[in-house]
């Protein structure tokens, strides 16, 4: 029985210092907390490692799309905060989104690809749906296009869905960091956007309510509030009403819990 045990210690996954999935998974779990803890050499190293085993063992890379959507969810908020590892935050979502393409790209379990890529791009395209802050993150932005471009190439029904679900996130991104990717991944042509800076003319994204926007409200209405009088051009004037609506119910709640 111990020989057997030892045996099976022993066994690698891989051929690499990440020589099976539990290591891999550890590997990329810390990387958020030595962000978070200011611990660059150590971030540095993880990062090393999981960029060889990514290259080596690009499944091994794939089986953790969970957990890159769960640590890309954890890093996004802070962008917004007064913090001194801005640097290594965006670093980090920078590379988790190379992480995508690179383990995607090469993987050879194409089944369930595209719902993998969107598991991490949904925290990414629902930061971007409440804020229109792009400042100094380039970087980011166009490695999302990127994954963005590659999940449309490679499984447009996916693609569409997620725009579908995030319109106001995908509406922000054009105006805030336009380019020919617009019209590229919107290949009808029929998206607008207002601050268009090209020669390209832009028509009205599909007018449907139903499929656009319901899931951008994220509460159901209050106080006899009809949200499907709105046209899907008016997104923001929802977007504005049920905010005040949020903050009449907080209120109400407050009196309740007195």
């Amino acid at each position: 029985m111990n020989n057997l045990s030892t045996e099976l210690r022993n066994k690698k996954q891989y051929d690499s210092k990440l020589r099976d999935d539990k290591l891999v998974y550890f590997e990329l779990y810390n990387l958020y907390f030595h962000v978070v803890n200011n611990k660059y050499f150590e971030f540095e190293d993880s990062l090393k490692l999981i960029a060889e085993q990514v290259q080596k063992y690009p499944e091994s890379i794939s089986k953790q799309m969970y957990l890159l959507s769960y640590t890309a969810s954890q890093c996004l908020p802070k962008l917004g905060t007064k913090t001194n590892h801005f640097n290594l935050l965006k670093k980090l979502l920078s590379f988790i989104l190379e992480l995508v393409l690179v383990a995607e790209k090469n993987s050879t379990d194409n089944n369930s690809m595209g719902k993998r890529v969107v598991c991490v791009l949904t925290p990414y395209v629902q930061y971007f749906s409440i804020s229109r802050t792009t400042k100094n993150l380039g970087d980011v932005l166009s490695r999302l296009v990127k994954v963005l471009i590659f999940l449309s190439d490679s499984n447009r029904n996916e693609f569409l869905n997620l725009v579908n679900n995030n319109y106001i996130a995908i509406k922000n991104l054009s105006e805030c960091y336009p380019g020919s990717w617009v019209p590229y991944l919107l290949r009808t042509g029929d998206y607008q956007n207002k601050m268009n800076k090209g020669p390209i003319n832009y028509q009205t994204y599909k007018d449907s309510f139903e499929d656009s926007i319901l899931d951008s409200l994220y509460e159901p209405p209050l106080n006899g509030f009809e949200v499907k009088k709105y046209k899907l051009k008016n997104s923001y004037n929802i977007y504005e009403e049920m905010e005040a609506f949020r903050h009449k119910l907080r209120e109400e709640i407050k009196t309740f819990l007195v």
